[in-house]
């Protein structure tokens, strides 16, 4: 996140700042704690989908030699 920052300062019209970033930007530079929130909740649900439909795909990391 830092680094591409640093490189980019978000780039033109925020086209390479991350969502973590918006996130950071919404509660602490501006204020909007509840927004802030409401994105980090779905953010974790998605990567908590994302999580369980790869764990699902992979058999849990498993790889059988039969």
């Amino acid at each position: 996140m830092d680094l591409i920052f640093v490189l980019t300062g978000g780039g033109p019209a925020g086209a390479t700042t991350l969502l973590i970033f918006y996130v950071y930007e919404q509660a602490f530079l501006f204020g909007e704690l509840g927004y802030a929130a409401a994105i980090g909740s779905v953010l974790v649900l998605v990567l908590m989908i994302w999580s369980g439909l790869m764990f699902a795909l992979t058999r849990g990391g498993r790889f059988d030699n039969d």
